[in-house]
Order: C-alpha cells, then structure tokens, then sequence
C-alpha cells in the first residue's frame, strides 16, 4: 500500500530493573548490634536496600537485607528477614527512646 510507514514510529527504552516495596508492618524480633531480624508478610531479596521506620522513637534507619526465609506463625507463612544497617552506628533503638546492643528479643 502506497503512503504507509515501514518504520517503527515508537520504541520503547529498555526497561528498568527496578522493584517497589510498599509501607508494610513487621514485628522486631531481635537485634545484635548493626544487625536486626524482623518477621513480615514479603518476602525480600537479598542485597535490598530498605527502610525500617520504627514509629512509636521516630527512629529511620536504612538497612540492607541480608537474608530472607519463609517462617510459620501461627499457621501462616510469614517472612524472616535478617537486616543490617548501613550508613549509621551500631546501636539500633528499641522505640521507647532506648538504644540497646547485644542479641535481645524485642517486645
């Protein structure tokens, strides 16, 4: 047919690889020193870069993930992860304006 394009009017860049991690809840299971494992409902990669925002010490930390294994509690499949801090000290804030070292549990 006469008048018709042969050549690609659009091509698209190549895509990003890229993931996004939305606001989710964990619970802190327990630190040691520039480590903190943490229980959630995702799973994470490892080498991730995250951010765990403790809400109730305004407390903001950037973490890397080091290890992510899927755990039961309660009967459902929840995520462990085990996260280090990058960037910062070695002491992680427990949320009542406390900062605690060494392998406790946290409440």
């Amino acid at each position: 047919m006469p008048g018709r394009r042969r050549e690609t009017r659009f091509l698209p860049s190549a895509p990003w690889n890229a993931a996004l991690h939305t606001v989710e809840d964990v619970v802190l299971e327990r630190s040691d020193g520039d480590e903190i494992w943490v229980v959630g409902g995702t799973p994470a990669r490892r080498g991730a870069a995250l951010i765990l925002e403790i809400a109730t010490g305004g407390l903001r930390l950037d973490v890397s993930v080091m290890n992510s294994e899927p755990v039961l509690v309660d009967g459902s499949v929840r995520h462990r992860l085990r996260l280090k801090v990058v960037g910062g000290g070695n002491d992680t804030a427990t949320g009542d304006g406390m900062k605690r070292t060494g392998t406790e549990t946290w409440r």
